[in-house]
């Protein structure tokens, strides 16, 4: 979000952040370039669910109104964005990320969330201006689950880089990264193909998996890697940013990513950037794209499909590898850049205002 807020702004639209914090007490202001950056008091989950926001917030909210045109709200199943939806007398957006999947809609607190959905979120959903989708999968699913008219598909953004690393890597290490949800991101499936394409006679290689800890699932990874006796290829070094990240991005031989479900994964489009082939599922909502742009290989959610795919990334000769890193740059470029991207949400942008009376050039 913080990259597309300065992206707008570069462009000459004025922009602003709304954050909430249920550890402060009063409105905060702080600025980020040319950006204005407020920090909102709030309840907790639970007690905005009930209550709503606080009478400070919601006496900012009336003041700001006349200095704003529009608002675009991201996430989905907080409470505090269905509140500030309900406080706003001018157009809102609502970007879910994914978060409307099958997986998120049938996995942990599914009742809670049922009844959320049918109390509050559908009414919130009916009375946005427009949905916007990150994959043509998420728009196609938003359609089908609220009815809505305007659900627009606008995908994440990625910056460019030059590879540091050009051709085949001597040492074939694999790499993911990502939050260590095992189940929505497949880390059980991809431990297994990994397994099974060691044991299949596999090129020597390491696998990383890289990211922040996720209601024990860093555990539960390592765990399954002892499991199935490949712990001594598997690392687990926890969240990488910075220096750190773009040198694994740009070293690594591929990067895997084997979702369940996603909205569009941020660390693929990172990979590509960084001219890494990648192994991905369809469900990470990248797959038909990679297989256009050759920039991988598109696997099931399946260990032996992993490891047929990993052992076909391993196989590639120099000529093959170096067309896949040719397909990443010109997938990010042609499909993920952030210049197109923005001026994409201008256009959804103006095309709200326009409806809703208020016309900006």
């Amino acid at each position: 979000m913080t990259h597309l807020v300065k992206r707008l702004s570069d462009l000459g639209v004025r922009t602003e952040i709304w954050q909430v914090d249920p550890t402060c007490d009063d409105i905060g202001e702080q600025a980020i370039g040319d950006v204005r950056v407020f920090t909102l008091p709030s309840r907790s989950r639970i007690s905005t669910a009930i209550q709503g926001l606080p009478a400070k917030t919601r006496a900012f909210i009336g003041r700001r109104e006349s200095e704003i045109d529009l608002v675009h709200l991201h996430s989905v199943f907080t409470p505090h964005n269905v509140s500030i939806g309900r406080e706003v007398t001018k157009p809102y957006i609502v970007s879910p990320r994914g978060g409307y999947s099958a997986g998120v809609l049938s996995g942990r607190n599914r009742l809670a969330k049922a009844a959320w959905m049918r109390i509050r979120e559908h009414r919130y959903l009916r009375e946005a201006a427009a949905l916007h989708a990150v994959s043509e999968e998420e728009k196609e699913r938003l359609e089908q689950l609220t009815g809505h008219p305007r659900v627009v598909y606008i995908p994440n953004a990625v910056e460019a880089r030059r590879p540091r690393e050009t051709r085949v890597p001597g040492a074939k290490q694999l790499l993911f990264i990502g939050r260590l949800a095992v189940r929505q991101k497949g880390l059980d499936l991809l431990l297994a193909g990994y397994a099974q394409y060691l044991r299949s006679g596999g090129l020597a290689t390491d696998l990383v998996i890289a990211g922040s800890d996720f209601r024990g699932g860093k555990a539960q990874a390592e765990r399954l890697s002892h499991e199935l006796t490949i712990s001594e290829h598997v690392t687990f070094p926890g969240p990488i940013y910075g220096e750190d990240k773009a040198e694994l991005l740009s070293t690594c031989f591929a990067f895997v990513h084997t979702s369940r479900w996603e909205g569009l994964p941020f660390a693929v489009l990172e990979a590509l950037a960084a001219a890494r082939p990648v192994l991905v599922t369809p469900e990470t909502n990248l797959g038909r794209f990679v297989e256009a742009y050759g920039a991988g290989v598109v696997v099931e959610p399946t260990a032996e499909s992993i490891a047929q795919g990993m052992h076909q990334l391993s196989r590639a000769d120099q000529h093959s590898y170096e067309a896949m890193q040719r397909g990443a740059e010109r997938l990010v470029a042609e499909k993920f850049s952030w210049p197109q991207v923005t001026r994409e949400m201008i256009e959804l942008y103006q095309r709200v205002l326009s409806r809703s009376g208020i016309v900006k050039p």
